[in-house]
């Protein structure tokens, strides 16, 4: 994991010399995007050179996002013992990423300037966790982590429905049909946006019911107790990506898909199509759930 005279570009794609090193990116993706990428990035990016620390860097070219921060950054962060490192981390991540790194100790964090990468003489790089793919022992840890790091026990309650009523795509088009549905069932309306790292990881400790369109809310699961719901609204007649599913099986989640129509904005893929959901269909749902 201890690579030497490395260049890393800001968004965590490494080179050393002309090569692409694999612990920087996905082994069950497509390597060459990275590869084009980094290295047009190490001609065109300015660059801060690193020489004297025990340098760590855990995260990847997608892990700005929520999700892919939480489950695949933290894995890699919870495999090494950070005390022993200086951590280099954009200075322009999310607060969640930042929030949850309080809960470890550093040497330091270097905060990485915006559009700016990183020359180092030494570095170690963990193993990029392959994308949506999890293992039970890693997810289990991290959310043992934070538990204990926020004094936090199990109490699953509450049936909760994520909002993305304010996000710029993928959103339930005619949310304002389902809420009295899910008001019926006692389901609270929650913007995860606006919460910090840790009132998420405090509010999903206590979830019995998770409901969300496909997207990184979702990805609170990992702080469900087993035998809890996930549904899932997702797009009909197109691809799936089990990623939650995937999770959901880790962690013994009972998971429910539900298809939906597409909305007015016509995209197809799942990441930026807004959604149609049947209120019918949901209410079904929710009474064979509940």
């Amino acid at each position: 994991m201890i690579f030497k005279k490395v260049y890393i570009t800001n968004s965590g794609v490494a080179l050393r010399g002309l090569k692409l090193i694999r612990n920087s990116v996905f082994d069950n993706v497509p390597t060459s995007n990275f590869y084009k990428y980094s290295l047009f990035k190490k001609v065109t990016e300015k660059k801060k050179i690193f020489k004297n620390g025990n340098y760590l860097i855990v995260h990847n070219h997608w892990s700005s996002g929520y999700h892919h921060w939480v489950t695949e950054a933290l894995v890699r962060l919870s495999n090494v013992e950070s005390r022993n490192y200086d951590l280099i981390l954009p200075e322009n991540y999310p607060n969640f990423a930042f929030d949850s790194l309080e809960t470890f100790q550093f040497n330091s964090i270097y905060k990485l300037p915006t559009k700016t990468g990183c020359i180092l003489e030494s570095v170690t790089i963990p193993p990029n966790p392959p994308s949506g793919i999890y293992k039970r022992n890693e997810l289990s840890r991290i959310r043992s982590h934070f538990f204990a790091a926020y004094n936090i026990e199990f109490n699953p309650y509450r049936k909760i429905y994520i909002t993305r009523k304010n996000a710029a795509r993928r959103r339930v088009e005619n949310e304002e049909e389902i809420v009295p549905v899910l008001k019926n069932f006692d389901v609270e309306i929650i913007d995860t946006s606006l919460l910090t790292f840790k009132q998420q990881v405090e509010l999903f400790a206590q979830c019995k019911i998770i409901i969300s369109i496909h997207g990184a809310g979702l990805t609170n699961a990992l702080f469900m107790h087993n035998k809890t719901h996930l549904i899932e609204f997702y797009k009909d007649k197109t691809f799936i990506n089990p990623c939650y599913e995937n999770m959901c099986n880790e962690l013994d989640i009972q998971f429910h898909r539900l298809l939906c129509e597409g909305g007015k904005n016509k995209e197809t893929h799942v990441n930026f199509t807004d959604l149609l959901v049947d209120k019918n269909k949901l209410e079904s749902l929710l009474k064979k759930i509940i």
